[in-house]
């Protein structure tokens, strides 16, 4: 394994070893060691980090990303006029403040949860270490800078973003601010705070948080040895920063209402029942009024689905449905004999059969669900839905830019981001999505 390898190994240690037994991530570092491969420890180490923030649109997050991304560059500082260096290359002071910062990292990857306040005090740490580095002083760093969030502009908009940067040594040459390869516009720069005016139209998110990446360029301050270097055309490099600015949509998210309202439940059941008759020997001509009735008072027929399907002996006769109401039915036909009426063997009795087929239904109180509403959710504009009068409960589902899926059932209720209030007399809801700042936390 490559002496690189070690060292980022030790840096990434397990967050869950026992803190009795854990070791100084650095105390492994050879004289030999090329201080490139410990300034790309830290560079992965940090990177973890970043790669390892949560998710959540949050004031928090932000910052958290926006001071790790901080923590970056300084690191990136640390490996001018170094690179080609070992360790035992450098000054025993020089080589305690790399201890010190790779310390100050490894503090910060232990944490359980790093939260923004927990970086920028490591920032702060690691800018005063640099500090006693001679080849890092004189080196733009940057210390803060706003906003880390902005609402979403238009393509249209021909307003402007304020990016401000605060930090040390800023005021060295000419800073240069790009976002999507455009020029921002300078309108201050001084030693601790740069300010650039950026086209608003460069910032915008339609269905989730977009981050807008920037690159602030700003010349350093020669040592003595790279400014005689320049005369030969051995130009120093700038010093860089990657910033982002978080572009969150205009709209929160999508919102569903839905509706579960008194109503008649209409339930129905197909009914089919035999019938058969005939006559007996030497019995005369005759009608048969074949009867039939729906389960129950509670049940009633549809008209138009009775039928009946009806077959008779050679001269009786199926006649059809008489007497039809709306809980019974009859089918009338006729028997008779035919042959003559002497021997039994010569009489052939008539008979009539079949089956009737129907449908019946009944009606009782119940409850049904229905689509009350639906539609965008924007930051801090209220939304009223009118609700039918025979509602009793109102469940409302918010789709967020987030991924997060709150439901909120009946009343009054309390999210991050918005809050409902349901007026039972009026039948009125309210959602009420909160001001950006609030629901990310300022």
């Amino acid at each position: 394994m490559s002496v690189r390898a070690l060292v980022s190994a030790a840096l990434v240690i397990s967050m869950a070893s026992s803190p009795a037994i854990a070791q100084n991530p650095l105390t492994s570092i050879g004289s030999g060691m090329a201080v490139s491969s410990v300034i790309s420890s830290f560079r992965d180490a940090v990177s973890s980090l970043i790669d390892n923030t949560d998710d959540a649109v949050s004031a928090n997050t932000f910052r958290t990303r926006q001071h790790l991304q901080i923590l970056l560059g300084q690191v990136n500082a640390m490996a001018q006029g170094t690179l080609d260096k070992t360790f035992s290359q450098l000054t025993a002071a020089e080589q305690q403040v790399f201890k010190d910062v790779g310390n100050q990292i490894y503090q910060l990857q232990s944490l359980e949860k790093v939260t923004a306040q927990d970086v920028r005090k490591t920032t702060y740490a690691v800018s005063s270490s640099l500090d006693k580095l001679p080849f890092v002083k004189g080196t733009p760093m940057v210390m803060e800078y706003a906003p880390v969030y902005v609402i979403s502009k238009t393509n249209a908009d021909k307003g402007a973003v304020a990016i401000t940067i605060q930090g040390s040594s800023l005021g060295t040459g000419e800073a240069q601010y790009t976002v999507a390869g455009k020029p921002c516009q300078k309108t201050t720069q001084i030693t601790t705070s740069i300010t650039f005016n950026c086209p608003a139209s460069l910032f915008t998110a339609t269905s989730e948080v977009t981050p807008i990446v920037g690159e602030l360029t700003v010349p350093r301050t020669l040592t003595w040895w790279e400014t005689i270097k320049g005369w030969f055309g051995n130009v120093a490099a700038p010093t860089k920063y990657t910033l982002a600015v978080n572009v969150i949509p205009t709209r929160l998210g999508e919102y569903t209402v839905k509706a579960v309202v008194s109503t008649q439940v209409v339930s129905t059941q197909d009914r089919a029942q035999e019938f058969k008759d005939g006559n007996g020997h030497c019995k005369g001509d005759r009608t048969k009024l074949f009867e039939f009735n729906s389960t129950g008072p509670e049940w009633n027929i549809y008209s138009n689905s009775v039928r009946a399907v009806c077959d008779s002996s050679k001269s009786s006769r199926c006649l059809g449905i008489q007497n039809l109401t709306s809980q019974s039915f009859g089918y009338m036909s006729k028997i008779a004999n035919h042959g003559s009426c002497g021997p039994f063997y010569k009489d052939a009795r008539g008979t009539v059969w079949g089956t009737a087929y129907w449908t019946e239904y009944k009606t009782t109180d119940g409850t049904a669900q229905q689509d009350a509403a639906s539609g965008e959710l924007n930051w801090a504009k209220s939304v009223m839905v009118k609700l039918p009068d025979n509602v009793k409960s109102v469940s409302i589902s918010v789709k967020q830019i987030d991924g997060a899926e709150p439901i909120v059932i009946d009343g009054d209720s309390t999210s991050p981001w918005f809050s409902t209030e349901f007026q039972k007399d009026t039948k009125l809801l309210i959602i009420k999505p909160k001001k950006l700042t609030e629901a990310l936390g300022a």
